[in-house]
């Protein structure tokens, strides 16, 4: 184990009798990765008094250890001199480097950043009332807004403030910005004068091209106080997929929607390598009903901005909040939020720098593709979930399924999926009653590669107005509806219906996509999905002639494929549009011919959705990425 010594010299003189007061301690920080015990490193701390220049005392500290913390006692009015032994005192080994923190805990000096008084010593002077004993913070820590790329790789901009005073308080900061280091890094110290409680783009140069830095801003609170620093933000993007979906609920008391309000949505960056480097934004609303919620995409350095605008009517029924991507909520509007809309002084709802995530899977393993709440003929249990697996799953029993009844709240995983495996693309149908659905569903039956069947018809236990929640590892991954509202009457109930992800012509948002939702009762009096209003969706390449008069024959193939995909069809293909499980457009083309292919050997192993759009027609079929 390395060793560490101290040895303390007094120097003690009586030429001058003298008090002094307001003394504390200060702190050195250093790191020496001397590895022989022989030579190690060793920093020389001198404390001067400058009322008495004989007095003080002179501390050497040598050890042969990585990390070393020193902490020693200034007082008002003395000097601190700090001295690198390494090239005088017996040939030992110099110090990598060495921080000095003051007792607020504000680092003042380190070697990196003064390398040109090394070899000679570094001094510093304390000042006056510099302990600020009795004192504490009186003001808030500052959040950091926004961080970008200035001159790639050189400088970056960055956007601060303090959110909980008014907008045109005049505040002082500290900016302190260093290399990311996991033990000590060598920090850079500004401070910025402000006639405003934020600061907006200010320039921060002369970086190292590569590098990764931590940046942290902190409030100047009066003449002896600080705030607390703000968190650290790191301006690189890893190389990995780092992006993760963020939730907004939307909530109105009155169960009539929002009654013309609106919240307008940001979401950008202009990291020259960040995914949404142009930055858009959305206006989004409850159309009617109690809930809505809108899934946003959010990636390493990006911004995330709310403004509300109250601009219609009934304010005081509306909130809304923000969930992370593992559905806790970071913020929460409450009733009669604020009016962003031309309010200066309260521009924005909700502010927040991504910032960095790790590196996340490029897809869940598995997903909800459909519920279903049919009204069988024999007025049997109809009710089946449908999943879609992105990927091969060895163990299916790492998954479970919720229900949230009446919107009385979430009771976790209410159902395990069995230890058993599906492949990449294979669609599941989790029911109670295979064989009354296999009847009802006919050849469309076949649709669904595993079939589980429940025994316990209280385990699939919902109506078309709950909620369903999947878990993965004891985790929730996906949520339809809300564990807390009852979707009666809501947009998104499905009662003798059916609710089906499908990113073309969907009319409701949850966080796993869109979703189109079948009128309610529209499974009434069907036999058969072929004589129903509203069959799956799933279903709809089966219907016979009656219900999809000149439909548009096509063959895809191979399907799944590894490096292209050929289509061709009877008629001439307008449009083409190969989409993602979230309905992101992965690809779009205007062919206008009867055969076109699609290269998908740079597309991840996966299932998507490919529209197929003619003159008169249109259709939707899955397609698998085996690669």
């Amino acid at each position: 184990m390395k060793r560490i010594k101290i040895i303390f010299f007094f120097l003690i003189t009586s030429l001058f009798s003298y008090a002094q007061n307001n003394c504390c301690d200060y702190t050195l920080k250093i790191m020496d990765s001397t590895s022989s015990l022989a030579s190690p490193g060793s920093i020389r701390i001198v404390v001067y008094n400058n009322f008495n220049l004989a007095g003080g005392h002179d501390t050497i500290i040598s050890g042969n250890n990585s990390f070393i913390s020193y902490n020693f006692s200034v007082c008002e009015g003395d000097s601190i001199h700090i001295i690198d032994q390494g090239l005088n005192l017996n040939g030992l080994t110099p110090v990598d480097f060495w921080e000095l923190y003051d007792p607020q805990g504000q680092l003042i000096f380190n070697s990196l950043n003064n390398n040109s008084t090394w070899l000679g010593g570094s001094q510093y002077y304390a000042d006056v009332n510099h302990c600020n004993n009795g004192n504490t913070s009186t003001c808030n820590a500052p959040k950091i807004h926004q961080l970008w790329d200035h001159d790639p790789g050189t400088s970056v901009k960055i956007s601060f403030g303090d959110t909980t005073v008014p907008y045109n308080t005049p505040t002082n900061w500290e900016i302190n910005y260093h290399p990311t280091n996991p033990n000590l890094g060598a920090g850079n110290t500004l401070y910025v004068n402000s006639q405003y409680a934020s600061v907006w783009d200010y320039v921060i140069n002369s970086l190292n091209p590569g590098i990764a830095y931590d940046f942290n801003v902190r409030q100047l609170c009066d003449s002896n106080n600080f705030s607390a620093w703000s968190s650290a933000q790191l301006t690189t993007i890893d190389t990995c997929y780092a992006c993760v979906n963020y939730y907004i609920e939307m909530f109105d008391s009155g169960n009539d929607g929002w009654n013309g309000n609106k919240l307008r949505v940001k979401v950008g960056s202009v990291l020259n390598n960040a995914p949404n480097n142009a930055g858009t934004y959305t206006d989004i609303t409850v159309q009617n009903g109690r809930y809505q919620m809108h899934t946003v995409q959010v990636c390493p350095g990006d911004t995330l901005s709310l403004r509300y605008f109250a601009v219609g009517t009934n304010n005081n029924e509306v909130s809304f909040e923000v969930l992370d991507h593992n559905f806790n909520t970071i913020y929460d509007s409450g009733t009669n939020p604020i009016n962003n809309h031309g309010n200066w002084q309260n521009y924005y709802a909700y502010l927040e720098y991504i910032g960095y995530i790790p590196c996340q899977p490029n897809y869940q393993p598995l997903i909800l593709g459909g519920i279903i709440d049919v009204s069988l003929p024999n007025g049997s249990n109809g009710k089946a979930i449908e999943l879609w697996a992105n990927e091969d799953i060895n163990d299916l029993s790492n998954f479970g399924i919720g229900i949230t009844n009446d919107g009385n709240g979430s009771n976790g995983i209410e159902y395990q999926f069995p230890p058993q495996s599906i492949n990449t693309g294979e669609s599941l149908l989790l029911t109670y009653n295979a064989t009354d659905l296999n009847n009802y569903f006919g050849s469309c039956f076949n649709k669904f590669d595993v079939v589980i069947e429940v025994t316990d018809p209280n385990i699939l236990d919902f109506d078309g107005n709950d909620g369903i929640e999947l878990f993965h590892q004891n985790n929730l991954i996906e949520r339809f509806g809300h564990p807390e509202v009852n979707g009666t009457g809501q947009a998104w109930e499905y009662t003798n219906s059916w609710a089906y992800k499908e990113a073309n012509n969907s009319n409701m948002n949850f966080s796993g996509g869109e979703w189109i939702i079948g009128a309610v009762g529209c499974t009434n009096n069907s036999t058969t999905i072929f004589n129903s209003n509203c069959p799956y969706p799933a279903c709809s390449d089966l219907l016979s002639d009656n219900e999809l008069t000149d439909e548009l024959e096509t063959i895809i193939y191979p399907n799944p494929a590894n490096d292209v995909i050929n289509i061709k069809s009877t008629e001439k293909m307008e449009q083409i549009t190969l989409r993602d499980m979230l309905g992101k457009v992965i690809h779009y083309a205007s062919p206008n011919n009867n055969s076109t292919e699609i290269n998908v050997s740079n597309l991840p192993k996966n299932i998507y959705s490919l529209e197929i759009k003619s003159k008169n027609n249109y259709i939707i079929e899955k397609v698998v990425i085996s690669h």
